[in-house]
């Protein structure tokens, strides 16, 4: 697989930047299936510098470990590891190169 590139690194720094600040631009609240989710507006919504609190916590629930994830909730601890800073971001970069950016 590929290096992340410089454009995917900017949308992952961006939304890490989002959930320690908490300051998504897109909210979510209720879960919604990736099957309903409309793909070209997520695409066009990233590349227009938006960040998605909903992709970052799929992204995040899929790829980091339980144990991550507890030390990343900010009512617990709010410490992102190394490995699931690694995790994230590697996650990002299979999404958005399946996105196609």
């Amino acid at each position: 697989m590929k290096k992340i590139t410089k454009r995917q690194n900017d949308i992952f720094k961006a939304h890490m930047h989002a959930f320690k600040n908490n300051s998504f631009d897109i909210v979510m609240r209720e879960r919604v299936s990736l099957e309903r989710w409309d793909m070209n507006k997520l695409k066009e919504d990233l590349l227009s510098g938006k960040t998605n609190e909903r992709m970052f916590v799929e992204i995040a629930s899929n790829k980091v470990s339980i144990t991550s994830q507890l030390m990343m909730a900010p009512t617990i601890l709010g410490i992102v590891s190394g490995k699931a800073l690694k995790d994230i971001r590697d996650g990002f970069k299979e999404v958005l190169t399946n996105l196609g950016i």
